[in-house]
């Protein structure tokens, strides 16, 4: 991951852990980690979620991504 504090949208995040876009969606959508906040997104107007790749929570589901074989989605408890 990136060393900086800078807040990174799916596809950055995505770029910098390995983790597919949807996955990252998908875990945002479900509750498992917290947007950052919203920019302008290239395109129609529309906002894009931006996330802090240092916070606790995303640091945790990258990491239980990588342990179980980059396969399984299953939140982790606690």
């Amino acid at each position: 991951m990136t060393g900086s504090s800078r807040r990174l949208t799916a596809a950055e995040l995505s770029e910098a852990t390995g983790v597919p876009i949807k996955r990252i969606e998908r875990w945002r959508a479900q509750g498992w980690i917290a947007s950052a906040g919203q920019i302008p997104s290239r395109g129609r107007g529309a906002l894009a979620h931006v996330y802090d790749p240092h916070a606790a929570d995303v640091e945790r589901e990258i990491a239980r991504y990588r342990e179980r074989g980059m396969k399984d989605d299953t939140p982790t408890k606690g």
